[in-house]
């Protein structure tokens, strides 16, 4: 088998397709096929009223496509898109009977997602297991993409019967798809086993819509801290700016103006505090109009150890408010309430697309600046199905509770730690010890195949499933032991014999809950599992 089949080629564009829709009696022919391939599509959610209903409104959307394509019918629909099967027409090229995948995206997509999905293909697609595209027709909001069929196995089909051999394969194929996007600078964001197609048969890979993939950005929390730094340091070379102004005036002029409060409706009575000793000299200066102007204007001491005029102004408690929340704390850590400081604050803007189950502790935590190493992840929790035999892993209802579940795996005090050093807090009253993810493959997996054991074994084998659920559902500090039982290290070898432990140390490089210290595809390329080296 050769590693890294190409999903699709540019030399398999469209450019030869001319003419004009054939004879009568090939207009019979292509009815009569498109009402057989019609019957064929594996779609018992729509019906084939709904198919044909479906295909009339793709077929009007975007009335280019009748004259190149026969649609067989809906196959697939997301959240962002609805694809469908075709065919050319006989009436262009009779001989060719090749397939095709129609997307059509739906036409409330914002503009630069549909530019970037295109330049991805375009651009990225073709080489390494990454899927390119044949042809893209826009009609008003309507655009289509034309890609060629990939036939494929569904991953909950195989994920019990796959070998080391063929996960070896598959994940090799998977990093070289990712190695290839990621040179790019570009994060899929969508990385799953619906997204990386497999045809087992031919031993063919494709990675697959690009629909929610972005370009990596600068980080831009650093950005704005030093920005905010800088602020505080030109406000104190302002001030300091502002103080040769009032040493030049020696010869202030006799008449004395009133000091206007540049917010009038706050107006108050000039108080009988006045500053301790002052000079006729320094009392003159600070009454002349240009000191007054420069005092208005220069930013105040949050110590209020500034010298001021009799009168009371606003200024300087908005000056304070101003400055006040570099030095305030947040008063509602650990509370179940929100303080004003932390009302005050703009909200948390972060990529967040993704599927449930998939999305890595960074997104989770809405972090600003993410990077590849979100797809890593991913990659991640496709190997861990395969090597656990559960598919989906993670039930993620919102992201507490998949940032939970991954604790529950990792333990609260690795958890925390990575949440620091991402700039996040994560607060968990209860302290979960981290597990054994090896173990916990091996258990899950021996359930899986106990399924299928003579029915006398069933008892014993649903006491175990029935005290695993409890262990992972119920874990507490009390109650929760650091090892499995005894009793699985003795069954330990039939599934070590499976998988090597190379398997597993790969597993928990692409788990790192650090993106900074995750695993890349290059590297994972050169691991000893994928490369079925024994670790010296």
């Amino acid at each position: 088998m050769e590693s890294g089949k190409t999903a699709s080629s540019h030399t398999d564009e469209l450019h030869f397709i001319s003419g004009n829709v054939g004879s009568g009696e090939q207009d019979t022919l292509a009815q009569n096929r498109k009402k057989s391939d019609l019957a064929k599509v594996k779609s018992p959610k729509t019906p084939q009223s709904a198919q044909l209903h479906e295909v009339g409104r793709l077929l009007k959307a975007v009335p280019q496509l009748d004259e190149i394509f026969r649609i067989v019918g809906k196959v697939g629909e997301g959240t962002f898109s609805s694809v469908f099967l075709a065919r050319l027409k006989d009436s262009l090229k009779p001989s060719d009977d090749r397939q095709f995948v129609i997307k059509h995206i739906i036409p409330t997509s914002h503009p630069n997602r549909i530019l970037t999905e295109l330049t991805c293909l375009q651009q990225i697609g073709g080489k390494d297991n990454v899927m390119g595209v044949n042809l893209c027709l826009r009609k008003e909001d309507h655009v289509v993409m034309v890609m060629p069929y990939f036939h494929h196995d569904k991953f909950q089909n195989y994920i019990h019967r796959m070998k080391v051999d063929e996960t070896r394969e598959y994940m090799k194929n998977l990093f070289l798809a990712l190695r290839r996007v990621h040179r790019f600078n570009i994060i899929h964001r969508d990385v799953k086993p619906s997204n990386f197609l497999y045809n087992r048969r031919g031993r063919r890979y494709a990675l697959v819509d690009f629909g929610l993939a972005q370009k990596v950005t600068s980080p831009k929390r650093i950005t704005r801290n030093l920005s905010a730094q800088e602020k505080q340091v030109k406000l104190v070379k302002e001030q300091k700016s502002l103080q040769p102004l009032k040493r030049k005036l020696a010869n202030p002029s006799g008449q004395q103006l009133t000091e206007l409060n540049i917010n009038t409706y706050q107006n108050q009575v000039p108080s009988t505090k006045v500053p301790s000793h002052p000079t006729d000299a320094t009392s003159d200066i600070e009454n002349t109009p240009a000191a007054k102007r420069a005092r208005l204007l220069s930013p105040m001491k949050g110590d209020g150890s500034e010298k001021t005029s009799g009168h009371k102004t606003p200024l300087k408690i908005k000056s304070q408010s101003r400055s006040s929340p570099l030095g305030r704390k947040c008063v509602c850590f650990g509370r179940p309430q929100v303080c004003d400081l932390c009302m005050s604050r703009p909200n948390q803007t972060a990529p967040r697309a993704g599927t449930p189950g998939f999305r890595a502790p960074e997104v989770l935590l809405k972090c600003e600046h993410q990077t590849t190493a979100v797809d890593m992840w991913s990659a991640g929790v496709i190997l861990l199905s395969i090597l656990s035999g559960r598919y989906p892993f993670f039930k993620v209802p919102d992201d507490l509770t998949g940032l939970a579940q991954i604790m529950n795996i990792h333990g609260s005090e690795d958890t925390i730690a990575a949440a620091k050093a991402l700039g996040k807090t994560v607060i968990s009253n209860v302290k979960l010890p981290a597990m054994d993810i090896q173990q916990l493959c091996q258990k899950l997996r021996r359930m899986q195949n106990s399924s299928t054991l003579p029915l006398g074994k069933t008892a014993k084998n649903t006491v175990r499933r029935k005290k695993l659920k409890t262990a992972l559902t119920q874990r507490s500090p009390q109650n929760q032991p650091k090892h499995l039982d005894k009793e699985d290290q003795t069954e330990k070898r039939t599934a070590k014999e499976q998988f090597p432990d190379s398997a597993y140390n790969l597993l928990k490089q692409l788990l790192e809950l650090n993106p900074a210290k995750r695993i890349t595809a290059e590297s994972a390329l050169l691991h000893p599992f994928i490369t079925n080296l024994s670790p010296s």
